[in-house]
C-alpha cells in the first residue's frame, strides 16, 4: 500500500511504516527516534489520530443523511395535512370568501420558503373558520395547533440541516488536518533511513513505498511557466509555500530532450514567500529546448520538486 489522493490510503501506509520501524528497532535492539525526538509511537498516535477522525466523519455524515431523510419525511407528511385541510376547506368554507386565500400545493421539490408560504396563507383560512365556528378536524384529531407547531419545525429545518453540513465539514477538515504532519513524518523517517544505511541493504530495500506511482505529491509546488515565443527570457510562478518550514526555494533549468539533475543549473535560490522569477535576458537561446522546474528545501534539508515545464524557442 501507499499514498493516493484519498485520505482512505493513510492508515495502511502508515501501518507499514510502522511495522518497519518495529523490525528496525529489533534488529538494533534499541529504539530509533528522528532527529526531532520521533519514535515508532509517534507514528502510531498519527496512525490512531487519523484514523479516528475517518471514523468521526463517517458518522457526522450518516448523522447529516439520517437529518436529509427526517426531513423530506417530515415535508411529505406535511404536504399531506395542507391537502387534506384544503379539500375539507372546500367542502365546510364553500360560502366563505376567505376560503379564497387558499393557495395551491407546492410540488414536492419546493423550496421551504414556497412550503410556509402555503402554510402561512392556510392557517389563516383555518384561524378565520375558527372564529365563525366552524370547527375543522382533519384524521387522527389533528388540530390547529398541531399545524402551527408543524409550521414551527418546517421554519426550524434549513437551520437544522445547514447545522448538519456544517458539522460535517468542520469534521471532514479536521480529518484532512492531520494527513500532512503524517505524511511528513513517514518522508522524514525515509530520509534518515537512506541517510544512514547503504543503498543495497534490507533496511532500506524492505523501506515501503511512500506514494502510488503517478500520484502527484500534494505537497509539492505547482509550477506554471509564462513565455512568448521568441523572446529569450520567461516568468517562472507559482502559488504561495504553504509549509511553514520551508527555508529557501531554488528555480533550476535544464537543456535538453527532458529534465535531468546531470544537466540542471541553478539559476535563484529564492526566499520561501517568493511565488515568481523572471529568467535573465539570454537564458532562452534560439534554438533551444529547456526545461524549468522549483525545488521547496526545508529546515530538515529535504527538497520537495514541482512539476517540469518544457520551453522551446524556434531557430
Amino acid at each position: 500500500m501507499a499514498l493516493s489522493n484519498s485520505f482512505l490510503s493513510y492508515p495502511p501506509t502508515l501501518a507499514e511504516f510502522i511495522a518497519h520501524w518495529n523490525a528496525l528497532n529489533a534488529s538494533r535492539g534499541t529504539p530509533f527516534e528522528l532527529r526531532d525526538g520521533s519514535t515508532v509511537a509517534t507514528m502510531i498516535a498519527k496512525r490512531d489520530a487519523i484514523e479516528a477522525a475517518i471514523s468521526t466523519v463517517n458518522a457526522k455524515a450518516a448523522s447529516q443523511k439520517d437529518v436529509s431523510l427526517d426531513r423530506a419525511a417530515f415535508r411529505a407528511a406535511f404536504r399531506a395535512r395542507m391537502d387534506e385541510f384544503r379539500r375539507a376547506a372546500n367542502y365546510y368554507l364553500a360560502d366563505k370568501v376567505y376560503r379564497n386565500n387558499l393557495k395551491p400545493l407546492p410540488p414536492v421539490s419546493a423550496s421551504d420558503a414556497a412550503y410556509l408560504d402555503v402554510a402561512d396563507a392556510l392557517l389563516f383560512v383555518w384561524k378565520k373558520a375558527q372564529a365563525d365556528n366552524i370547527q375543522i378536524v382533519l384524521s387522527g384529531e389533528y388540530l390547529i395547533e398541531r399545524f402551527e407547531i408543524e409550521i414551527g419545525q418546517l421554519q426550524n429545518q434549513p437551520l437544522q440541516g445547514s447545522n448538519a453540513t456544517l458539522s460535517t465539514a468542520t469534521e471532514r477538515d479536521e480529518r484532512d488536518d492531520l494527513l500532512r504532519p503524517a505524511r511528513e513524518l513517514m518522508k522524514e523517517y525515509g530520509a534518515a533511513i537512506r541517510a544512514i544505511y547503504p543503498p543495497d541493504s534490507p533496511t532500506v530495500r524492505t523501506l515501503p513505498r511512500l506514494w502510488e506511482r503517478d500520484t502527484p505529491d500534494p505537497d509539492a509546488p505547482k509550477l506554471r511557466v509564462e513565455y512568448t515565443p521568441g523572446s529569450s527570457s520567461a516568468r517562472a510562478k507559482w502559488e504561495p509555500i504553504a509549509d511553514p518550514t520551508v527555508t529557501k526555494i531554488y528555480v533550476k533549468i535544464a537543456p535538453g530532450a527532458r529534465y535531468t539533475e546531470k544537466n540542471a543549473r541553478r539559476l535563484a535560490e529564492l526566499a520561501p514567500n517568493v511565488v515568481s522569477y523572471d529568467l535573465p535576458e539570454g537564458t532562452i537561446a534560439p534554438g533551444s529546448t529547456n526545461w524549468l522546474k522549483i525545488f521547496a528545501l526545508d529546515a530538515n534539508g529535504s527538497e520537495t520538486g514541482s512539476n517540469t515545464v518544457k520551453i522551446e524557442r524556434a531557430a
